[in-house]
């Protein structure tokens, strides 16, 4: 029996166009979810954990923020398209700080923040918010 509404019947023809939706939005839904995965700002997103140096994020910040501060208008619009505003740059770091050094010990983590907070200061609260979690989450 066939209704000639497409997704319902039990021919072929009419069932094809739900499972062909179907599909196209499984694609869409696994596609966000591997955009929100590689997006370091994404908490908590499903993936792989990746192993950073400490040192090494202090010094692409560094790196990061002399970039933005020594670019011309024009320039600092398409640098900020490329790795991001000045704010954007330092939560990412201090995001990827709080998540991928946690094999580090907490003094190392602990010299970073303060690199980090020497190229580009903190609010005493905080600073202290994050160094609690670097504390909680740093390899005994």
């Amino acid at each position: 029996m066939t209704l000639g509404i497409n997704g319902l019947g039990n021919s072929k023809s009419n069932s094809g166009a739900a499972n062909k939706r179907n599909a196209k939005e499984a694609s869409v839904a696994k596609e966000e979810a591997l955009v929100a995965a590689g997006d370091a700002l994404a908490l908590n997103a499903p993936g792989p954990v990746t192993a950073t140096s400490s040192r090494q994020l202090a010094r692409e910040f560094a790196e990061k923020l002399t970039r933005l501060q020594g670019a011309d208008p024009v320039a600092y619009d398409q640098l900020a398209d490329n790795i991001g505003t000045t704010t954007y740059v330092l939560v990412d770091t201090v995001n990827r700080l709080c998540r991928d050094t946690q094999t580090e010990p907490f003094e190392e983590r602990v010299k970073a923040l303060n690199m980090i907070e020497h190229v580009h200061g903190l609010p005493d609260d905080v600073r202290q918010m994050i160094e609690e979690d670097l504390r909680r989450t740093s390899a005994a």
